[in-house]
Parts: C-alpha cells; sequence; structure tokens
C-alpha cells in the first residue's frame, strides 16, 4: 500500500500565474490611486506587498477592495470596469490644484501646450513618463512633481528660464539631474520634484524649446569649445 500524502503538504504556487497575478494587482492599485481611492501612504504599502507576495492569496488580499462590483443578477450587461477620471488638459490660463497620471506597464509622453496641476502625482511602474513643461501652461508660482517610479523612468524636460528644486529619494535606483542655470532671478517659475525611484531613473533636463536632447548636447560641447578656445586667446594663445 503507498504511503499516504501529508496534508500539511501544500501545492507549490505556480509562477506564471503568481507574476500575472502581480502584474495584475500593481495595475489596478496604480488605477485606484489615479482615481484618488488610494492615498500616497497606502500605495506605497500595496505596491510594497505586491512586489514581495510569494502566494496568489496575498496579492488578491491587496487588491480585494479595489476591484469593481459585479452586477447584480437580472441586471443590465455593462461593463465592471471604474471609469478613470477626466485628463482633458485645462482650459489655458487657469492651473488644476491636483492631477494624476499613472503609467503601469504602459508609457506615456506630455508635450506641447500642455498644463500641469500645482501637485501633479506621477506613478510610474515598470513604464516609461516624460513631461515636457517646456511649452506647458505653468503659471505663476510653484509647481509640483510628487514622482514615483518603480522599475520604469521618469524624463523631466524644462527651459532654461525655471528654477528647480529636487528631493527625490533614489532606492538602487538613480536621479540624473542635468546642469541648470544659474543666473535666474526670485521671480522665475519654480518647480520642486519630490518622491522616490526604486530600481530605476528619474532624468532631469534642461533644453531649448524645439531642441531634441541629442542637439542639446551638441551644442553644449560647441559652446564649451568656443569657451576654451577665447579663454585660450585671453591667455595670449
Amino acid at each position: 500500500m503507498a504511503p499516504a500524502t501529508p496534508s500539511s503538504v501544500a501545492e507549490p504556487t505556480n509562477l506564471v500565474a503568481l507574476g500575472a497575478r502581480r502584474e495584475r494587482a500593481i495595475a489596478l492599485i496604480g488605477d485606484r490611486y489615479a482615481e484618488g481611492l488610494l492615498d500616497d501612504d497606502e500605495v506605497d504599502r500595496r505596491l510594497e506587498l505586491a512586489e514581495r507576495a510569494t502566494e496568489l492569496a496575498q496579492l488578491d488580499a491587496l487588491t480585494v477592495d479595489l476591484e469593481a462590483p459585479a452586477e447584480e443578477p437580472g441586471g443590465p450587461a455593462h461593463s465592471v470596469a471604474l471609469a478613470k477620471p477626466d485628463t482633458a488638459l485645462a482650459v489655458p490660463g487657469t492651473i488644476p490644484a491636483a492631477r494624476s497620471i499613472t503609467n503601469v506597464l504602459s508609457s506615456s509622453e506630455y508635450t506641447g501646450a500642455w498644463t500641469p496641476a500645482r501637485q501633479t502625482k506621477v506613478l510610474t511602474v515598470l513604464g516609461n513618463t516624460t513631461l515636457d513643461l517646456r511649452e506647458a501652461n505653468l503659471g505663476a508660482g510653484e509647481i509640483e512633481l510628487r514622482v514615483k517610479v518603480v522599475l520604469g523612468d521618469a524624463v523631466i524636460i524644462l527651459p532654461p528660464t525655471i528654477r528647480v528644486t529636487v528631493e527625490c529619494t533614489p532606492v538602487l535606483g538613480d536621479i540624473k539631474r542635468d546642469e541648470g542655470p544659474t543666473t535666474l532671478g526670485p521671480e522665475s517659475p519654480h518647480v520642486r520634484i519630490s518622491g522616490f525611484v526604486v530600481l530605476g531613473d528619474v532624468k532631469i533636463r534642461y533644453q531649448a524649446p524645439g531642441e531634441s536632447w541629442r542637439e542639446t548636447k551638441k551644442r553644449r560641447k560647441r559652446l564649451a569649445k568656443e569657451r576654451r578656445k577665447a579663454l585660450k586667446a585671453g591667455r595670449g594663445g
């Protein structure tokens, strides 16, 4: 007679199913954060637990209260997905108080005459986000970008007329800040960049309007060469 299998031995977790469920959980957490259902501390807690989860049940517990309710029996057929908030640009000349930009397993690029909010929350998980502020409607006063990057990249492009304060925390990640202008006055527009990056990159660049990053680097090399040449001439060759 074959020995009985001990009831205490659990079936191993299917790693493919675990990975798919993790991606779905992270996407759902990101969507609900963008909808304002989760605050900053709660989204940070759930994303950390989702990355550390080793069982399907742990991931289910993180999202059970975030699922849209299923339709009642006999009710009309409809989608159970919650609608995302309207992200249409604000009317020129007005600055909204808050706005959320979320990219989970995706990427987006904001360029041209778009309008950041006074406080814009940017969540990037396994994706890429580019915020080009060179032609953006910033208005007067301070604009804050609260950036959270996990296994992704965020690129913030600034015109030479903007002051920037960087308060991001890297965790096994990088914050690559470009050399900015040094002659701006106290009345210059101010962008504050806060948040954190985990296993990813936050890149902060100064570029002239309409200029690509490659063109910016070529222009700077040319100017540096001209300065060295002028300095050498001033010293009598």
